[in-house]
C-alpha cells in the first residue's frame, strides 16, 4: 500500500526515479554539472539518486570538494526554495563545466617571443590558427602550442636568427598544404636543428591535413633527435597521431561519431606511444595531457577495467571541484552509462575501481528485470564483487551494499540489528550518514515510530550539515504524518523548521482546525499567508461559504506585511 512516507518523500526529498530502470539521470532536468544547476540527490548513497551525484559525493568529501551544492537560504522558516529534486533554472550556464580559456599569460608569452623571433602581430589574419573545429587534431594549432615552438627556436643556440624567423614565420601558416609544403622542402637545411625543426613543421602539416602514414613517418624519425624538444613533442604526436587515425573512419551515417566504428589497432598503437612517452618524460611538458588521452584509448579500446582504473586515479587526483565534476561526467557518458550510447552490455564492474563499482551496484539495484547484460543484485552478485572491495580496503562500501540489499528484500530487522545509532557525525563522512538514515528507514518500515521519531532527532542534534539537517526534517516530518502526530510538525518546539516540508504538510494534510491555528500563530508571514490560503480553498471546495467569509475575515490581521 502506497504510504504518506513515500509520498512525502517523493515531494520533497528525493530525485524523481528516471525513465530507465538503468539510466544514471533524470531526463529533461537542468543539465548535470552545469553552473546553476544543482545536486538533485539527498545527502545519502540511495539507489534512487543521480549515480553521478553519488560518486560526486563519495570523491567530492576527500577533497573537501562541494561543487553544485545548493545555496543556503538566509531564512530556512520563510524560504521553500531549498529542496532534493530537479532544479529546472534556465538561467544556467550553457557553456560546457570543463570549458577552458587562454590565460593572459599565454598570450603575453606568444607575443614577446614573436617579437624576439622579428616577427609581428601584423603577420597574423584569420586563417592563423584555423582548422575545423569538429575535430580533435586542430586542439593543438593555437598561440599556446605555436608559442612553445617558438620557445624552442630561441632556446637553440645551432640556429641563426634567419633559421628562427623563417620557421617561425612557417609555423603560422600551419596547415597550408601543398603550398607550405614545397616551401618547407625547398628550404635549405641539409642538417642539424634547422633541418630537423623544418621536418617537425612537416610532420605537423601533414597531420593537420589528416595524412597520418607521412606524419607517422616523420615524427617516427625525429623521436630520438638529439634536439630535446623536438625528440618529446615528436613522441608525443606519435600518440597523437596514431589516437586521430583510429577515428579517421568511426562516423555513421549522419556524421555522428560512433566510437564501435573505432579502428582498435590504431588505438593500440596510441596506446604503446603514450606508454613510452611517460616512461622517457613522466613529468614531461605533456605528461598531463599523456595521462589525459589514456582515457580517452582506454574508451577506444574498450579496455573497461583500466579505463576505470585511470577514472579513480583522476578523482584522487583532482585539483578543484569544477575539475571532478568535469570528470565525474566523463566517465559517466564513456563508462557507467555507456550503455546508453550504443553498447549493448552495461559496465557492472571493475577489480581496481571500488569507487564506480559502489555506484554502479547502486544503479543496478533499481533493476526489476534483469538479463545477462545487466544482472540482478542478488547474494551471489554481492559476494561476486566482495574482492573488490577487501582487496582495495574499503570493505565498508561493501557492507553498505549488503544493507542495502536487505533493505531491498524487505529484512528490516536484519538491518537495525546490523547497524548501531552513532554518538556522534564527523563534518564529512556520506557513508556513515548514510548508514544512519538507512537505520531510521528501516524503522519506519517496520512502523516504529517512537524509536524512529527518536531517532532522527537524535541524528538532528548531532549533525553540522545543512544539507543533512534538511534531509533529516524531512525523515522527521513523515514519520509525524505516518504515526497520525501531524500537529507535532506544527508544535512550538518543533525541529521541522523548512518552511518547505511545513507547507507541504499544510497543504496536504492539516485540519482546518490546525489551519486556522497556523493563520493566527504562524512564526512568519510566509507560513500564516500559506496557512490561510490553504483553509480558504479549502472552504470553497468544501462549500463552507460562511466559514470562508469568516476566516476571511479572521486571517488578515495576522499578515503584516513587514514581519
Amino acid at each position: 500500500m502506497k504510504t504518506w512516507h513515500k509520498t512525502m518523500l517523493a515531494l520533497a526529498v528525493t530525485a524523481t526515479a528516471s525513465l530507465s530502470a538503468h539510466a544514471s539521470s533524470d531526463m529533461g532536468s537542468c543539465p548535470w554539472g552545469y553552473e546553476g544547476c544543482f545536486l538533485a540527490s539527498p545527502p545519502v548513497l540511495d539507489t534512487s539518486n543521480d549515480s553521478r551525484d553519488n560518486l560526486l559525493r563519495l570523491t567530492g568529501e576527500k577533497h573537501a570538494f562541494t561543487p553544485l551544492r545548493q545555496p543556503i537560504p538566509d531564512d530556512i522558516t520563510r524560504s521553500r526554495s531549498y529542496y532534493f529534486g530537479p532544479h529546472i533554472d534556465e538561467w544556467y550556464n550553457a557553456d560546457a563545466p570543463d570549458e577552458e580559456t587562454a590565460s593572459p599569460l599565454a598570450e603575453t608569452a606568444f607575443d614577446e617571443r614573436l617579437k624576439a623571433l622579428n616577427l609581428s602581430a601584423d603577420e597574423l589574419n584569420e586563417n592563423t590558427f584555423r582548422g575545423d573545429d569538429a575535430s580533435g587534431r586542430f586542439i593543438s594549432n593555437s598561440p599556446e602550442s605555436a608559442s612553445a615552438l617558438f620557445a624552442a627556436l630561441l632556446a637553440d643556440k645551432s640556429l641563426t636568427p634567419d633559421q628562427r624567423t623563417t620557421l617561425a614565420r612557417a609555423r603560422l601558416a600551419v596547415p597550408g598544404g601543398a603550398e607550405l609544403q614545397t616551401m618547407l622542402s625547398e628550404l635549405p637545411y641539409a642538417e642539424g636543428s634547422a633541418a630537423a625543426f623544418r621536418d617537425y613543421l612537416l610532420a605537423a602539416d601533414h597531420f593537420y591535413q589528416g595524412d597520418y602514414a607521412p606524419a607517422a613517418a616523420i615524427f617516427a624519425r625525429l623521436k630520438d633527435s638529439p634536439q630535446p624538444w623536438l625528440a618529446e613533442t615528436a613522441t608525443y604526436m606519435l600518440m597523437r597521431t596514431a589516437l586521430n587515425q583510429s577515428t579517421a573512419n568511426a562516423r555513421g551515417d549522419y556524421g555522428e561519431f560512433m566510437v564501435l566504428k573505432v579502428d582498435k589497432a590504431a588505438a593500440d598503437r596510441a596506446q604503446a606511444w603514450a606508454e613510452s612517452y611517460l616512461q622517457r618524460w613522466p613529468e614531461g611538458m605533456y605528461a598531463s595531457s599523456t595521462r589525459g588521452l589514456m582515457r580517452r584509448i582506454s574508451w577506444y579500446r574498450q579496455d573497461w577495467d583500466r579505463l576505470a582504473a585511470l577514472y579513480e586515479k583522476a578523482f584522487a587526483q583532482a585539483q578543484s571541484g569544477e575539475a571532478l565534476v568535469a570528470l565525474i561526467a566523463e566517465n559517466d557518458s564513456k563508462l557507467q552509462s555507456k550503455d546508453l550510447s550504443g553498447y549493448d552490455d552495461f559496465f557492472i564492474s571493475a577489480p581496481d575501481a571500488p569507487l564506480i563499482t559502489f555506484t554502479q551496484t547502486l544503479r543496478l539495484m533499481r533493476a526489476t528485470e534483469c538479463d545477462d547484460n545487466a544482472p540482478c543484485v542478488d547474494d551471489a552478485f554481492l559476494q561476486a564483487i566482495k574482492p573488490i572491495f577487501d582487496n582495495s580496503g574499503k570493505p565498508e562500501l561493501w557492507r553498505y551494499l549488503s544493507l542495502r540489499h536487505q533493505y531491498a528484500q524487505k529484512a528490516y530487522p536484519a538491518v537495525v540489528s546490523a547497524i548501531k545509532p552513532v554518538d556522534s557525525l564527523p563534518a564529512s563522512d556520506i557513508l556513515l550518514f548514510s548508514e544512519q538514515a538507512l537505520y531510521g528507514e528501516a524503522l519506519m518500515a517496520q512502523k516504529q515510530w517512537p524509536e524512529a521519531r527518536s531517532h532522527w532527532l537524535h541524528l538532528l542534534g548531532l549533525s553540522k550539515d545543512f544539507e543533512q539537517q534538511q534531509y533529516l526534517q524531512a525523515k522527521l516530518a513523515a514519520t509525524e504524518l505516518e504515526s497520525g502526530n501531524v500537529d507535532a510538525v506544527f508544535a512550538a518546539d518543533s525541529a521541522v523548521t523548512s518552511l518547505r516540508y511545513r507547507s507541504l504538510v499544510l497543504k496536504t494534510k492539516a485540519s482546518a482546525d490546525l489551519l486556522r491555528q497556523q493563520v493566527i500563530n504562524g512564526p512568519n508571514s510566509e507560513e500564516r499567508t500559506i496557512a490561510l490560503h490553504t483553509l480558504l480553498m479549502k472552504d470553497l471546495i468544501d462549500g463552507r461559504y460562511g466559514e470562508w467569509l469568516t476566516d476571511k475575515k479572521t486571517g488578515q490581521p495576522h499578515l503584516p506585511s513587514g514581519d
